[in-house]
C-alpha cells in the first residue's frame, strides 16, 4: 500500500519532475541525432535477421555498429563526440559482464549477494508503493511493446504448446480470470489503493468514462457479445459450474444483493438527472423491450420486484427517516389524509386481485421467488422480528384518534362476512395455533418468548381460573374442529416419526402419564376446584357418562391397552410397586351391584355379528378392532393388500381380528386368511334349493351317521362313528321315476339295507331338481365331469314300473277325481349293486330288530330319526325305499382325498377349496374347521350334517395322532403269545390300552385325567366350597333369538321376540347352532366375569380362580 503523501511533499516532487524534464529538453540531441543519423546513413538489412528475435535489439546493436564504423563521416566536431559517448559505452558494458562472471564463478559470494538479493526484495515487496511503482512500470513497458507491430505476433508464435492448450481451454482462461479479479478485488480493498487509482488515471480514460453516451454504448456492447457468447451450447451451464463458493456466497447473502441493488438504483439515478440522458435512453430502446414494457404480466411481475426491494430497503435502520425527511409537504398531506390511504390501499388490492385471477400469474409468482426471500421467509426469527415491528407499527397508527372508527367502517362486506363464518375463523386459528407449535419448537424460541412477556400476561398466566377458562375454551375449540370430516385422519397423518416414536415408547408414556397425573391432582386440591369442573361438564358427556355401552366401550378399549401395556417385561412389576394408598383403597371399596348388573346384560346383547376383512369369519366385538393402515406401517404392500378384502360389517366399518393382525405385523400370511385358498365359491340356486335327501342323491359320498332328537327344542346329536360310503349319482338317479312336470314330487326312503325296516331319511323330493343340479354339477365341478344320465328315462320308467308311472301322469291327462281313486301298491326296488359288492356287505348285516331297539332305546322319544316320525310309512302314499350305498366298501377319509367336497355339493359347488387342497401356509384341521363354521357366509354353521362330520374328522384326527406318539414312545421287545396272556389282565385292569387317549376330549381316559386332575387340586387347595352347574334356557333367552335374527338380516325387538311361538323359537336356533353355542359360552364368560368374579362386587364372596 502506497503511504499517503503530504501536500508539501507533493508539490516538492512536482517540481523536481518538471526540473528534470526541462533538463532532458535542454540537453543536446547526440542521442536522437546519432540514431536517426545513423539509421539514415547505413540503414540495416533487418530482413535478414531472423524473426524469432527481438527488432528492438536487433536495432540497438546496428545502430552501435553503424556509429563505430561511420564516426568520421560527420563533421569532425560532431564525430570525435559521438566515438567518445559510444566507446565509453562499449568499455563500461564490457567492465560489467568480466564482473558479473566474476562473481558468479566466486560461490561464496554468490550465495551472500543471492542472500542480499532475496532480503532486498522481500523489503521492496513489503513496500506497496513500491509494488505499485513496479507494476505500474511493467504494465507501461508491456503496453509500450505490444504496440510495436509484429510484436503481437511474435509472442504468439513462441509460445509453448502448453501454453497455448491452456489457453484455449475455456475453463482454464476462467479459473485464471476469475484468481486476477479475487486479486484485484483484495488489493484495491487495501486502504488508499482505490484513490491512488482513480488520481493516476489518463485524461482520456477520465473523459471517456465520464462520457454517459461512451458507458452506454460500451455496456451495451459488453450485453450483446456475453448474451451471444452465453447462447452457444454448453456455456451457460459451464459458467454455472465454474462459480466459485465465494460467488455462491455472495449471491446467496441477501444483505449483499439488496447492497448491489441500491448502488445500482443510486448510479442509474445520478445518470439519468444528467440532461439529455432520459430521452437518448427512451431513444434507443429495442423493439424488445418496447414489447416486453406493452406486457402487463411483465410489467406487474418488474412492479411486484420493485416493489420486494423497496420493502426491504425501507426496513433498514434510518431509511425510512430519510425518506421521511426528503418528502414534499404535498406528498406529507396526502400520507397524512387516511382517506387517501384507504382509497390507495383498496385500488391497489383491488388491482392485485384481479391480475393474480388470470390462469398461471398465482403459480408464476410463487416460481419466481429468489432463494433469499425464501430464506427470509423460512427463519423463523426473521418473520418473529417482522410480525413483532408490525405490531408495533399497528398498534402505535391505531392509537391515533379517529383510525380505529375509520378501520371499523371500511371493512368490506366480504371481511364481515369471513369474520362471522365460525369455520373460518376455527380454521384461522388452527393454522396460526400450528405456526406458533412450530416456532416455539427451535431450540431457544421458547426461552425468548418467555423473556419478553408482560406482567400483565405473567399476571394472567398465574391465575388459575384463567388458565382453567382459556383451557376450556381451547378443548371446546379442538373438539368442534376435530369432529369435522377428515380432520382426525389429516392430524393422524402429519404427525411426524418423532411423535410416533414418543408415543410408541411405553417408558415415555408412562411419564408422561405420571406427569399428568400428578399436576391434575394437585390442580384439584385447591379449594373450588374439583365443584367447578363438575359444574362445567356439558350435557354431552353426562348423556355419555350416563350410557352404559359407552362406558362398556371405553372400558374394553382400555383394558385392551392395559393387557397389552402389561405384557412388557418388567412392567407389571414396576405398575405393582408404584400403587398408592388410594389407589389400592378405590379397588377393594364398596361396587354398586345395579351397574354390575346392567353392564352384563348390556354386554350380552352383542353378538358374533362383526366380520374380519381377512379371514371373514364372524366375531364378537371385544376380539376385533377397526382396521388402520397406519398400524401395518413395516407390512409389506403386497401382502397387505392381499390379505385385505374390504369386507364391510353390517355398522359400515372394517374390521380385522387379533388373530390376522398379530401375524400382518411380523410381516407374516395368516394362516386363516381368505387368500390362503380359504374362498368360497358362490352356490347356485338349484343347488340351495335342495333339500338334505335330494343332496344324498347327487353326491358321490355319503357320510352315514346316527342323528337322534333332543328331548326340547327340535335340537340334534349324533350317535356313534361317521362313515364314509362311496356311491354311483348316475345308478341313484336313475331308480328315480320321472315325472311329467318338474313341481311333481314323490316320497323317499333313504335305507343303509333295503331289507331294514327302519330307514335314515324319509322326506319328499322333486327328481326334476334333483337332474338340474346333476346337470350343474356335471358343468361347474370337475370331480362330477365323468356322470352320465340316461336320456331314455321315460321309456324305462314306463316298463320298469306301470302302475307308478301311471299313477304319477294320471294327474296330467285325467281329472282330479279319477285321479283321487287310484290305489297304488309302495315301489320297493333296489338300486342295483354291482356283483363284486356281495361279499363286502356281510361285514356290515345285522339284525334289524337289534338296530330297532338300540335306536328306541337311545332316543327316548317317539322319533325315529330327527327330521320325520316313524308311522309316516303307514300312510297311503307311493313311498320309493332306496339304499344307495348297500354292497359299498367304506373308504378312510386319509384315503379319499376329496371326501369332503364329494359328500356336501351343495357347500363347495366347484369342488375346490377343501381341506385337503395345497396352502401357501399350512393350516392344521381344528383350525380349518374353525374357520368354515365360523365364515361369514354361513352355509357350513346351517348344516347340521357338516357340523358333525367336522366334529368327528378332528377327534379322528386327535386320535391318530395320541395313537402315533404312544407307537413312538413304545419299546420294541421280543414277547410271545405266553407273555401277552398273563400282561392282558393287567392292561385291562389299569386301563393302559387307552390310556393314550387322555387328551381326546369324551374319551374314559380323558374323563380318568380330570378326575385325578381334581383329587389333586382338592389335595393341595382343599375342599371345594360349592359347585356350580349352568343350564341354558336358550328358548327364554331374547338376546339369543336377537343375534340368530340379526345373522339372517332381521331386526328384533323384544316384543317381538315375546310374541314368537315357540316352534318359531325352535326353528331360530335350528338355524345357526353354532351361533347358538358361542352365545351361550360368551354369556357364562361374561356372568363369570361381571358377576362372579368381580372384586368390587363379590356376591358370593372371595372368588379364587385356578384355571
Amino acid at each position: 500500500m502506497p503511504p499517503k503523501k503530504k501536500p508539501n511533499e507533493r508539490k516538492k516532487r512536482e517540481l523536481e519532475r518538471q526540473k528534470k524534464q526541462i533538463k532532458r529538453n535542454n540537453k543536446p540531441d547526440i542521442k536522437c541525432c546519432s540514431v536517426s543519423s545513423f539509421a539514415n546513413i547505413n540503414p540495416v538489412n533487418h530482413n535478414s535477421t531472423d524473426s524469432r528475435v527481438p527488432e528492438e535489439i536487433i536495432t540497438a546493436e546496428s545502430t552501435s555498429v553503424d556509429c563505430a564504423e561511420t564516426s568520421f563521416q560527420l563533421d569532425d566536431g560532431i564525430g570525435v563526440q559521438v566515438h567518445k559517448y559510444f566507446e565509453d559505452q562499449r568499455k563500461r558494458k564490457e567492465q560489467k559482464q568480466r564482473y558479473i562472471l566474476k562473481r558468479r564463478n566466486d560461490s561464496l559470494y554468490a550465495k551472500r549477494e543471492q542472500i542480499e538479493n532475496r532480503e532486498r526484495k522481500r523489503i521492496e515487496r513489503s513496500n506497496p508503493w513500491k509494488r505499485y511503482a513496479e507494476a505500474k512500470k511493467d504494465k507501461e513497458r508491456r503496453k509500450k511493446y505490444r504496440k510495436q507491430p509484429s510484436k503481437k505476433n511474435l509472442e504468439n508464435a513462441r509460445e509453448t504448446p502448453c501454453k497455448k492448450l491452456k489457453r484455449k481451454n475455456p475453463l482454464y482462461r476462467e479459473t485464471e480470470a476469475q484468481q486476477d479479479k479475487e486479486r484485484r478485488k483484495i488489493y484495491r480493498e487495501q486502504p488508499g489503493i482505490k484513490d491512488n487509482e482513480n488520481a493516476r488515471e489518463t485524461p482520456c480514460k477520465r473523459q471517456k468514462r465520464n462520457d454517459p453516451l461512451y458507458r452506454e454504448t460500451e455496456a451495451q456492447q459488453d450485453k450483446e457479445r456475453r448474451k451471444n457468447y452465453r447462447e452457444q451450447p454448453g456455456i451457460k451451464d459451464h459458467e454455472n459450474a465454474r462459480e466459485t463458493p465465494c460467488k455462491r456466497q455472495k449471491r446467496n447473502d441477501p444483505l449483499y444483493r439488496e447492497t448491489e441493488a441500491q448502488q445500482d438504483k443510486e448510479r442509474r439515478k445520478n445518470y439519468r438527472d444528467q440532461p439529455g440522458i432520459k430521452d437518448h435512453v427512451n431513444a434507443r430502446e429495442t423493439p424488445c423491450k418496447r414489447q416486453k414494457r406493452n406486457d402487463p404480466s411483465y410489467r406487474e411481475t418488474e412492479a411486484q420486484q420493485d416493489k420486494e426491494r423497496r420493502k426491504n430497503y425501507r426496513d433498514q435502520p434510518g431509511i425510512r427517516d430519510l425518506k421521511n425527511a426528503r418528502e414534499t409537504p404535498c406528498k406529507r398531506q396526502k400520507r397524512n389524509d387516511p382517506l387517501y390511504r384507504e382509497t390507495e390501499a383498496q385500488q391497489d388490492k383491488e388491482r392485485r386481485k384481479n391480475y393474480r385471477e388470470q390462469p398461471g400469474i398465482k403459480d408464476h409468482e410463487n416460481a419466481r421467488e429468489t432463494p433469499c426471500k425464501r430464506q427470509k421467509r423460512n427463519d423463523p426469527l426473521y418473520r418473529d422480528t417482522e410480525a413483532q415491528q408490525d405490531k408495533e407499527r399497528r398498534k402505535n397508527y391505531r392509537e391515533q384518534p379517529g383510525i380505529k372508527d375509520n378501520e371499523n367502517a371500511r371493512e368490506t362486506p366480504c371481511k364481515r362476512q369471513k369474520r362471522n363464518d365460525p369455520l373460518y375463523r376455527e380454521t384461522e386459528a388452527q393454522q396460526d395455533k400450528e405456526r406458533r407449535k412450530n416456532y416455539r419448537e427451535q431450540p431457544g424460541i421458547k426461552d425468548h418468548e418467555n423473556a419478553r412477556e408482560t406482567p400483565c400476561k405473567r399476571q394472567k398466566r398465574n391465575d388459575p381460573l384463567y388458565r382453567e377458562t382459556e383451557a376450556q375454551q381451547d378443548k371446546e375449540r379442538r373438539k368442534n374442529y376435530r369432529d369435522q370430516p377428515g380432520i382426525k385422519d389429516h392430524e393422524n397423518a402429519r404427525e411426524t416419526p418423532c411423535k410416533r416414536q414418543k408415543r410408541n415408547d411405553p417408558s415415555y408414556r408412562e411419564t408422561e402419564a405420571q406427569q399428568d397425573k400428578e399436576r391434575r391432582k394437585n390442580y384439584r386440591e385447591q379449594p373450588g376446584i374439583k365443584d367447578h369442573e363438575n359444574a362445567r361438564e356439558t350435557p354431552c358427556k353426562r348423556q355419555k357418562r350416563n350410557d352404559p355401552l359407552y362406558r362398556e366401550t371405553e372400558a374394553q378399549q382400555d383394558k385392551e391397552r392395559r393387557k397389552n401395556y402389561r405384557e412388557q417385561p418388567g412392567i407389571k412389576d414396576h405398575e405393582n410397586a408404584r400403587e398408592t394408598p388410594q389407589r389400592y383403597h378405590h379397588r377393594n371399596s364398596q361396587f354398586n351391584a345395579d351397574v354390575a348388573v346392567e353392564t352384563f346384560l348390556s354386554r350380552i346383547q352383542e353378538g358374533p355379528v362383526f366380520t374380519c376383512t381377512c379371514c371373514h369369519r364372524l366375531l364378537y366385538r371385544s376380539s376385533l378392532s377397526l382396521f388402520n393402515e397406519d398400524e401395518f406401517s413395516n407390512t409389506d404392500e403386497d401382502l397387505l393388500s392381499k390379505c385385505r378384502t374390504s369386507k364391510i360389517s353390517f355398522d359400515m366399518n372394517e374390521y380385522i381380528c387379533s388373530f390376522c393382525k398379530r401375524f400382518l405385523k411380523k410381516n407374516e400370511l395368516p394362516s386363516l386368511a381368505v387368500c390362503n385358498n380359504l374362498r368360497l365359491d358362490d352356490t347356485p340356486q338349484v343347488l340351495k334349493d335342495l333339500n338334505a335327501l335330494e343332496v344324498s342323491f347327487v353326491a358321490k359320498r355319503i357320510p352315514f351317521m346316527k342323528l337322534l332328537a333332543l328331548p326340547r327344542g327340535k335340537q340334534k346329536s349324533v350317535h356313534g362313528c361317521v362313515v364314509n360310503i362311496p356311491v354311483e349319482p348316475e345308478q341313484t338317479v336313475s331308480v328315480l321315476p320321472r315325472v311329467p312336470s318338474s313341481a311333481s314330487m314323490i316320497m323317499v326312503k333313504l335305507k343303509r339295507k333295503l331289507h331294514y325296516r327302519g330307514h335314515v331319511f324319509l322326506q319328499n323330493i322333486q327328481p326334476q331338481r334333483v337332474l338340474h343340479a346333476l346337470h350343474t354339477l356335471r358343468s361347474i365341478n370337475p370331480l362330477y365331469s365323468d356322470i352320465t344320465v340316461d336320456p331314455e328315462w321315460m321309456q324305462n320308467s314306463s316298463l320298469d314300473s306301470p302302475e307308478l308311472w301311471d299313477s304319477l301322469s294320471s294327474p296330467f291327462e285325467k281329472s282330479s277325481q279319477e285321479s283321487s281313486s287310484v290305489n297304488v301298491i309302495p315301489l320297493t326296488t333296489p338300486v342295483i349293486h354291482p356283483s363284486t359288492s356281495t361279499g363286502d356287505t356281510a361285514e356290515y348285516d345285522y339284525d334289524e330288530n337289534e338296530e330297532e331297539n338300540e335306536r328306541s332305546r337311545l332316543s327316548g322319544i317317539p322319533y325315529n330319526t330327527c327330521i320325520q316320525p316313524k308311522d309316516l310309512s303307514s300312510e297311503d302314499n307311493i313311498i320309493l325305499s332306496i339304499a344307495p350305498g348297500e354292497g359299498k366298501k367304506p373308504k378312510g377319509f386319509d384315503d379319499d382325498k376329496f371326501s369332503e367336497q364329494l359328500s356336501f355339493p351343495h357347500l363347495f359347488p366347484t369342488g375346490m377349496f377343501g381341506y385337503t387342497m395345497s396352502r401357501e401356509k399350512k393350516i392344521s384341521i381344528k383350525k380349518y374347521f374353525q374357520s368354515r363354521l365360523l365364515n361369514a357366509d354361513g352355509r357350513f354353521a346351517k348344516s347340521i350334517e357338516y357340523i358333525f362330520y367336522a366334529q368327528y374328522r378332528c377327534e379322528a384326527e386327535d386320535v391318530k395322532s395320541c395313537l402315533s406318539i404312544a407307537l413312538r414312545k413304545g419299546r420294541q421287545t421280543e414277547i410271545t403269545a405266553g407273555d401277552v396272556r398273563e400282561k392282558l389282565n393287567n392292561f385291562v385292569r389299569g386301563d393302559l390300552g387307552i390310556h393314550f387317549l387322555q387328551k381326546v376330549r369324551g374319551s374314559p381316559a380323558y374323563f380318568n385325567k380330570m378326575f385325578y386332575d381334581l383329587l389333586g387340586m382338592i389335595r393341595q387347595l382343599g375342599p371345594c366350597t360349592w359347585f356350580l352347574t349352568l343350564s341354558a334356557a336358550d328358548l327364554k333367552w331374547t338376546d339369543t333369538i336377537k343375534v340368530l335374527a340379526q345373522q339372517q338380516g332381521k331386526d328384533l325387538s323384544d316384543e317381538d321376540i315375546e310374541n314368537l311361538s315357540w316352534k318359531e323359537r325352535c326353528d331360530f336356533l335350528r338355524s345357526n347352532p353354532v351361533t347358538a353355542a358361542r352365545h351361550f359360552d360368551n354369556r357364562v364368560q361374561l356372568f363369570l366375569k361381571y358377576i362372579l368374579l368381580n372384586k368390587q362386587l363379590n356376591p358370593l364372596g372371595n372368588i379364587t380362580d385356578y384355571k
